[in-house]
């Protein structure tokens, strides 16, 4: 029979592990804090369990609590409140991957990070980041085939790279080929190759991405796009390690691990008979799955260093950190280089469209009018002049923006 007191220090026992594998991170400062047990106390005073050095929050800005994957915070009548989901809030349900601004610092509520990895100059500090590579990092010696799962512009490549050259065949060639890039009449001539005369405009023979594989790895990104009539002679391939060039009448083999990549959702195209079910326990002898990029905010910082791009300050970056990323890393790599022609000015603009294009959370009223925005955007203001003495090539330098940008977007709201 289970008494009273140890139910009690069971369902603590498990608050602390839910605790040990959550932080609060400051973006602008990078900084994971832990989250205390029980109640605790948010703010500038050093008697807070913790403690946040910066001017625009309060010596007790705002209590909270864990409770399961959620964190239940409010204010304590602190001067710039607690700004979530655009509105002031008394208080809020914060659940993971989530932001709230306190007195303007973003704060997220991200899983506990790892230890950095480092791969070709990447790097990630994202727990299930890491343990897919670690897992990598496993399968890589064997000759099994992987299949990597993920949304589009998630890095697959750079995952099968990995299996690359994590393995024996690091010395051999990695050959990417798309297979959704490639012409139907002409994706049988680049997997196998094809000898002169083949068809019309074959005027020499060329080997295929088999061939120039062979002794290493062949990653076939967007697997699912492969038409069902070629899906055969890649299973046959995979089952014997022989081919036939396209026109050729003599086989040839390759010793090729095989990588395959995919956005689309295999098993329902196996359901709608578009994918063949014995071509696809052939390529998905180990499945992983990348997590999208709003699942890791943690390392968007480190995706702009790798990107060579500075992290924006103040209101950019809250833009920048509270947006989902539909197009995942490669997205960001595309407004990495926006910013470094432009400038983050030109970047976030183009953020803010993608916002009001995708219906995702754009700071305007249901009519359009932009009034909540203006007056979320106002306050935000008001809190920054305060904090640095009204100021305002202080307060422009704080929000990271052009002294004369920042005049102009308070002249525009009404603030001059």
């Amino acid at each position: 029979m289970v008494t009273d007191k140890t139910e009690k220090y069971r369902r603590t026992r498990k608050s602390r592990n839910r605790a040990d594998k959550l932080r609060l991170w400051d973006v602008i400062g990078d900084i994971f804090y832990s989250i205390p047990e029980g109640d605790f106390y948010l703010g500038k005073s050093s008697k807070c369990q913790l403690t946040l050095p910066y001017s625009t929050i309060s010596r007790v800005h705002a209590k909270a609590k864990l409770a399961g994957d959620r964190l239940i915070i409010s204010d304590e009548n602190s001067c710039n409140g607690i700004i979530f989901q655009n509105v002031r809030v008394e208080k809020a349900k914060l659940e993971k991957n989530k932001m709230l601004i306190l007195g303007s610092i973003p704060l997220f509520l991200v899983d506990k990070p790892e230890v950095e990895l480092t791969f070709r100059k990447f790097r990630s500090r994202d727990g299930k980041v890491v343990e897919l590579v670690d897992d990598l990092k496993k399968m890589a010696p064997s000759n099994l085939p992987v299949l990597v799962k993920g949304e589009s512009g998630t890095g697959k490549e750079l995952a099968a790279r990995m299996v690359h050259d994590f393995s024996s065949r690091s010395q051999g060639a990695f050959v990417p080929l798309n297979c959704g890039a490639i012409p139907e009449k002409l994706i049988e001539s680049e997997l196998f190759g094809h000898v002169r005369g083949a068809f019309s405009g074959a005027e020499y023979s060329r080997k295929g991405v088999v061939a120039r594989a062979d002794g290493g790895t062949l990653f076939l990104d967007e697997i699912g796009e492969l038409k069902k009539e070629h899906q055969s002679s890649l299973l046959r391939f995979l089952e014997t390690g022989k081919y036939r060039p396209v026109g050729s009448d003599r086989e040839k083999t390759s010793d090729t691990r095989i990588v395959t990549a995919t956005h689309k959702n295999l098993e329902k195209e196996i359901q709608e008979e578009k994918f063949r079910l014995d071509l696809y326990y052939r390529l998905a002898g180990i499945e992983v799955k990348l997590p999208p990029l709003r699942k890791r905010l943690v390392d968007i910082p480190l995706l702009l260093e790798y990107f060579n791009v500075e992290k924006p300050q103040g209101l950019k970056l809250m833009e920048i950190m509270d947006y989902n990323w539909p197009g995942n890393i490669r997205q960001l790599k595309l407004l990495s280089q926006v910013v470094r022609l432009f400038g983050w000015e030109r970047g976030v603009a183009r953020i803010r469209r993608n916002k009001q294009r995708e219906s995702t959370k754009f700071y305007k009223d249901q009519d359009g009018s932009g009034k909540l925005f203006n007056s979320i955007q106002k306050e935000a203001f008001k809190e920054a002049l305060n904090a640095n003495g009204g100021n305002i090539s202080a307060t422009a330098r704080f929000l990271g923006i052009p002294r004369t940008t920042f005049i102009n977007k308070m002249k525009r709201i009404g603030m001059r």
